[in-house]
């Protein structure tokens, strides 16, 4: 910082209070409690949407029409778009001119269908409470790897404040997105895998199968690091997957898949497209369309080709693999090819994970990476600022944390 000495001093002792116990403590459980106390009114306000009123609950009307087509025997008619948009007409009874077809592997269809018989709005609410489960068994999956950055119960607790009290966590946990599913299986691997718990992590991995960019890049890591036990089970739990969904909804149902979401691309783009901030994306909705193709791809390569060069040599019993899960992370969002911007929960891991390699390294973390984090945070509503400046604000903020862990793993490599 340039100015005068004192008043920098002054300014980096208030940052680091703002970001240390108590008063971070403080100020994280005010936040989480509050977005707590308006997750519980959004809920009380919900109706069934036989009264004709839009459930507004989020992805969850796709999972809800996949899971009453599973339950009525209609698998094959899964990935129909003219089955399921008449079906969403009957769920809303009025038509709202909107349609929200299912998309995802049939895992979670046909996880929702023996729900379906209780009604609309108990079954999401038990999805919810789904997703929060998944979101506490992988903060404690990770809570017992961080010993840097959460050596003692306050601080665990703070940190559990942190991560809830970040918008796009407990908005996806109770706004009918599957993120908090993604976010703990891949914290749950990651505990698994530092605990040499081969079976666990398996598990964990071949779960990531319902949304696949992630379970594909994370088994390849697996097969980097010759986990050769986990691997197996991944590509176990990944096949059974495939067996189930060839029972219910027929054995071709991966490329009836890949059809689907080819023919709701163009559709997907209009509506979302400025607020996904992935590199294939982002090339998409900045470039002409003879570049973006191009640029994409160039910019998945180069994530590709960084990861398998730098995660290599960074297995489970390494220090620095507590760095290497969160690029593998970041890497992974980087070139998803769907990546909405509620998806930046996800971003807690990495950070998380970063920061306590920080800590191990430096015992300290630096004002630099303080007032960086605190920025992201508080900063994550600059999504909506798209509209104005023509790129999304969260693909720089992906961009810098690959890049930091990156530097990360590479420097712990030549140590």
């Amino acid at each position: 910082m340039d100015g005068d000495p004192d008043t920098q001093g002054v300014l980096l002792r208030v940052l680091r209070r703002l970001t240390e116990p108590p008063l971070l403590t403080l100020v994280a459980g005010v936040q989480a409690l509050g977005f707590v106390i308006v997750v519980v009114a959004y809920l009380a306000s919900r109706v069934d949407p036989s009264t004709g009123i839009d459930p507004n609950t989020g992805d969850f009307l796709a999972f809800w029409t996949g899971g009453v087509m599973v339950h009525a025997g209609r698998g094959l008619e899964l990935y129909d778009f003219h089955a399921q948009q008449v079906l969403q007409e009957q769920i809303l009874v009025v038509g709202h001119g909107y349609f929200q077809p299912y998309l995802n592997p049939p895992g979670l269809a046909i996880a929702v269908a023996p729900a379906v018989p209780l009604g609309y709005v108990p079954t999401f609410v038990l999805f919810c409470l789904g997703m929060t489960a998944a979101f506490m068994a992988g903060a404690l999956a990770v809570r017992r790897h961080l010993p840097h950055l959460i050596p003692d119960r306050r601080a665990g607790m703070t940190a559990l404040c942190v991560v809830v009290a970040y918008s796009p966590v407990i908005r996806t946990m109770w706004g009918g997105q599957n993120t908090p599913l993604t976010l703990g299986l891949l914290a749950l691997a990651f505990g698994a895998l530092r605990a040499d718990r081969a079976v666990l992590a398996g598990v964990a991995v071949g779960m990531l199968s319902f949304k696949p960019q992630y379970g594909v890049l994370a088994g390849v890591a697996l097969l980097l690091w010759r986990r050769w036990t986990a691997a197996g089970v991944a590509m176990a739990i990944g096949l059974a997957h495939y067996a189930v969904g060839a029972v219910v909804i027929g054995a071709d149902w991966p490329l009836r898949m890949v059809d689907a979401l080819r023919a709701h691309q163009p559709r997907e783009l209009a509506a979302t497209g400025p607020y996904q901030f992935s590199i294939p994306r982002v090339a998409h909705h900045v470039l002409p369309e003879s570049l973006a193709g191009p640029v994409g791809w160039l910019g998945v390569a180069a994530v590709a080709v960084t990861l398998v060069a730098l995660l290599r040599r960074s297995g489970p019993d390494r220090p620095g693999f507590v760095a290497a899960w969160g690029l593998l992370v970041a890497g992974t969002m980087l070139v998803s090819p769907h990546l909405v911007y509620y998806d930046a929960g996800l971003l807690v891991l990495p950070v998380l994970l970063g920061l306590d390699e920080v800590l191990r390294r430096r015992g300290d973390v630096p004002w630099p990476t303080r007032l960086a984090v605190v920025a992201a945070f508080f900063l994550f509503p600059a999504y909506k600022a798209v509209d104005v400046i023509g790129i999304q604000p969260l693909f720089f903020v992906l961009i810098v944390v690959f890049l930091w862990l990156a530097r990360l793993v590479a420097t712990d490599e030549r140590r």
